[in-house]
């Protein structure tokens, strides 16, 4: 994807500076028909492995591997034999922290599916981001591609970010 490969170059030139913190989001609601399936209930077969599996392989790709993990997971929505939220952090080589949360059971638009227009089977939620990235220069959201930064190095809280739209080819 075009959008990815654009926010692999602004974080291998160093646009945002030494990587510290990435927030990805998982968060949409998948409809009652779509467990008519009953292998979908089960164990093995919850959003860890159909879904958030292929957010935590773009992380690596963005991100660098990862060197510890912990998560947390829930069936409390659903009752299946399956998970239907997880709590994920992530500690990557470099250093880096990470969190990813998801859940197939909320009314929310944080996701890729739905934030990048990518498949048009989803309602597009354009403004919505997916994943936050931020280092010691300035930040991402992804896949607006919106970086912010500070007009000076050094700059800190009092003084205000500056918002740039970053270019990339479709």
């Amino acid at each position: 994807n075009p959008l990815i490969v654009r926010a692999r170059e602004l974080i291998e030139a160093g646009a945002l500076g030494r990587l510290t913190t990435v927030t990805a989001l998982w968060q949409l609601r998948k409809p009652d028909s779509y467990y008519a399936i009953p292998w979908r209930r089960e164990a093995g077969a919850g959003l860890l492995l159909t879904n958030l599996i292929h957010d935590l392989d773009l992380l690596r790709h963005l991100c660098g591997e990862v060197r510890q993990v912990q998560a947390f997971t829930s069936n409390g929505v659903r009752g299946f034999a399956n998970e239907d939220s997880a709590a994920i952090l992530l500690q990557f080589a470099s250093g880096a922290l990470g969190s990813l949360t998801g859940s197939d059971a909320v009314a929310a638009p944080w996701s890729w599916e739905l934030a990048s227009g990518e498949n048009p089977v989803y309602p597009r939620q354009a403004e919505q981001p997916c994943y936050l990235l931020a280092g010691t220069a300035g930040a991402l959201s992804i896949p607006q591609l919106k970086r912010w930064h500070y007009a000076e190095a050094g700059a800190g809280w009092h003084e205000p970010l500056l918002q740039v739209q970053e270019p990339f080819a479709a």
